[in-house]
């Protein structure tokens, strides 16, 4: 007999229609509208992370500049940035525009919408700075610019760290004051059932937190008298 992986079933679960995972409070119905809309406030604040995005790549860029600084002041004797010379505008402009493109991409992603687990969540980032170095890479080489290798590197590799770091302090702080926890009930039964139930509570970083657990909805409604209360 082969080992389940959890992992793997996992994303079964998600998509199958016997599971379902549903955000409760107190006095909110498990379905319908009000559960709807309890979903999306929820995940409301995942919108914030684009402000944290767009302060990581301002913070990568700076300390990239510094590093650079620092670099050619001790090897070389000269200054890096000046900001009157047009190449270094069109640095400063060629990295923002990838930025924003950052930006639009995690949005695409569902980064600001659906909360991912954080494996995912670094993989996209990663994979996304790589790109963006290498595309900056190109406009400075392409435009003949006389850029510092150290600066195109650094700034990329700041910010994707930065990006990491300021998404797990802002998760924090909402921990902290009960807005990033999601009571949440599991709808459905069986081998799928328990290995979604094993990787929500592996995934700590998700915030779902299952209270409560329904094996056979039909039943379970038909008990209730019909009603969803």
């Amino acid at each position: 007999m082969s080992k389940r992986n959890p992992s793997a079933t996992s994303r079964q679960a998600f998509g199958n229609s016997r599971i379902s995972l549903s955000p409760v409070a107190a006095n909110d119905s498990v379905l319908g509208d009000a559960g709807a809309l309890r979903r999306r406030r929820v995940n409301h604040v995942l919108h914030y992370y684009a402000l944290t995005d767009m302060l990581a790549f301002f913070v990568g860029f700076m300390l990239a500049w510094n590093l650079t600084q620092l670099v050619s002041s001790l090897f070389m004797g000269s200054a890096v940035f000046e900001p009157a010379q047009e190449y270094d505008a069109f640095r400063v402009a060629s990295y923002s525009a990838i930025a924003a493109g950052c930006l639009m991409w995690f949005q695409h992603k569902g980064h600001y919408r659906v909360r991912i687990n954080f494996w995912q969540e670094l993989k996209n980032v990663v994979c996304s700075m790589t790109v963006a170095m290498m595309a900056n890479g190109f406009l400075q080489f392409a435009t003949k610019s006389d850029f510092s290798r150290v600066w195109l590197m650094s700034g990329w590799v700041f910010a994707g760290v930065a990006i990491v770091v300021f998404r797990g302090l802002f998760r924090m702080g909402l921990r902290r004051q009960g807005l990033w926890t999601v009571r949440t009930l599991l709808v459905g039964g069986g081998a799928t059932a328990e290995d979604t139930r094993q990787v929500l509570e592996n995934e700590k970083s998700l915030g779902y937190i299952i209270v409560s657990q329904v094996r056979d909805l039909p039943s379970e409604f038909m008990r209730a008298g019909r009603s969803w209360e």
